[in-house]
């Protein structure tokens, strides 16, 4: 997966309110990581989530799934979930 985190990862993030980072490191060494921040919005990022959900079940090719992960990798900011890859 392009995005490194996948949906599977982030939904431990809502199941649990203790967990409040993710971290994925690849096989060449590179980290990735989901963190809740100080402004985090559990109900706005689940609509996010399961929005990104409804497109993974339409996609028909890795492409597809792998956007619709980078989806909500790419908006979480927005709810206090901060993504970033190193």
């Amino acid at each position: 997966n392009r995005s490194k985190i996948s949906l599977q990862d982030v939904s431990y993030l809502f199941k649990y309110a203790s967990i409040k980072m993710i971290v994925a490191v690849t096989n060449t060494g590179s980290v990735n990581y989901i963190v809740k921040t100080d402004k985090y919005n559990r109900l706005g990022a689940m609509k996010l989530f399961y929005d990104a959900l409804e497109q993974l079940k339409k996609a028909r090719n890795l492409k597809e799934r792998q956007d619709a992960t980078d989806k909500f990798l790419n908006n979480c900011y927005q709810y206090g979930m901060l993504f970033e890859m190193h």
